[in-house]
């Protein structure tokens, strides 16, 4: 984008020598044309960068003011009345050609056009968003309604823009259409008609339990560099299937999402830092890989740092709102009116468990852990019935120990 302290030097390959000369130019443009800009430093007046705008008269009309040099005020002279229909991605130049990497595998050949750079631009901070500009990768989830995943560290919130590159070379605009309450997932929606002649895939899922995949050969398949000005970059590793640890996301400084009830899949030998999908060798997804932003302290300075831990959301909570979505309904939750957390047999031991329950569980094979009640939320029955510390054992006369199988039931 164009930094602050820039000068204009020309739009569209018109010289702007002054502030009433690009207002000229600027107000024959429509929202949301895509124009070029001339820009260069104050410091560094003769070096110049040339760089594409998109036009926004929807969230920052145009006004015209002038100085009265008398009293030190701004006059504003003009209010211009925008019409905000105008340039719709079917107006948009119509690219007929667009570069989809081959792909050097079987996963990276099957999701090569599954995968969408995400661009999100927040025009008003709200909800404790640290930034307002976010770039991800999405996943196409369905083709022929134009559908797409994206997590929340991508899309935070429904006030924006999203902005979609199909390939590194096609773009186009989305709109948000959900976001999950929850979980660390929204979806997009585009318009399928202006991509048609692209052939998008949408992805095809494997519903696999965890435990059955645990120390099984898989693959992450993901856009790599969606921000640099080449475009991203189709990559994949090999990695192991394995158990995740219980993790537990710190409070953030300010009030801000976390996704503290979810099992994540995560794979042996696979570091990434970048969206994605864990996968089978025939590219059939077995999870969307998010990110999940935390407030932690640099080793150096100590001072706060925004980082994120890296894993994959399952199957069944996306198809938890996406089935419903794609029947044109409203996805609906219920929830206990508690945050879960794990623990050990022995911290449950000391919270009052008796052994015989212990022993029952233990026989079952219902795992090492259990869940403890750790908050509450305000205004909800559970307030007046459950307690901090309380441990969860049952659900509707199922027995749980892990947050999906009660979420599940709770619905």
């Amino acid at each position: 984008g164009i930094y602050t302290r820039s000068l204009i030097v020309e739009v569209n390959g018109i010289p702007t020598p002054d502030l009433l000369a690009f207002h000229k130019l600027y107000s024959t443009f429509k929202h949301g044309q895509e124009i070029t800009m001339k820009v260069s430093q104050l410091g560094n007046s003769k070096h110049t960068s040339l760089l594409p705008v998109r036009v926004d008269k929807k969230w920052f009309p145009e006004i015209l003011a002038i100085r009265d040099d008398t009293k030190g005020i701004w006059k504003q002279t003009h209010n211009f009345n925008h019409d905000l229909k105008l340039t719709s991605n079917k107006e948009s130049p119509n690219y007929s050609i667009a570069f989809f990497p081959e792909g050097s595998n079987r996963a990276e050949r099957a999701l090569t056009k599954s995968l969408v750079g995400v661009r999100f631009h927040v025009p008003y901070r709200i909800d404790g968003l640290p930034s307002d500009g976010y770039i991800g990768t999405g996943l196409v989830v369905d083709s022929e309604n134009g559908f797409i995943i994206v997590d929340r560290d991508t899309v935070p919130c429904a006030l924006g823009d999203v902005t979609l590159s199909f390939g590194s070379s096609v773009q186009i605009q989305g709109k948000v259409h959900f976001i999950h309450p929850l979980h660390n997932i929204a979806v997009v929606k585009y318009d399928p008609n202006v991509v048609s002649h692209l052939d998008i895939k949408a992805c095809t899922f494997d519903e696999t339990p965890m435990c059955e995949l645990v120390n099984k050969k898989g693959w992450f398949v993901g856009l790599m560099g969606a921000e640099a000005p080449c475009g991203a970059s189709l990559v994949s590793l090999q990695g192991t299937f394995m158990e995740a640890p219980k993790l537990k996301p710190p409070f953030p400084p300010v009030p801000r999402f976390r996704d503290t009830q979810i099992d994540p899949i995560m794979m042996r030998g696979i570091n990434a830092k970048f969206n994605g999908v864990y996968c089978t060798e025939d590219g059939t997804v077995n999870a969307y890989v998010v990110s999940n932003p935390y407030s932690g302290r640099s080793a150096v300075t100590n001072m706060p740092v925004r980082t994120s831990f890296w894993c994959g959301l399952p199957v069944p909570i996306i198809k938890q709102i996406l089935d419903p979505i794609k029947e044109g309904k409203n996805p609906k939750f219920r929830g206990l009116g508690v945050n879960l957390e794990y623990i050990g047999f022995l911290r449950a031991r000391q919270l009052g468990l008796d052994e015989e329950k212990m022993k029952e569980i233990i026989s079952n094979g219902k795992g090492s852990v259990i869940l403890m009640v750790s908050s509450l939320w305000g205004g909800c029955a559970a307030e007046k019935l459950l307690h901090n510390g309380d441990i969860i054992l049952e659900v509707e006369g199922v027995s749980v120990n892990d947050y999906f199988t009660c979420e599940t039931l709770v619905k």
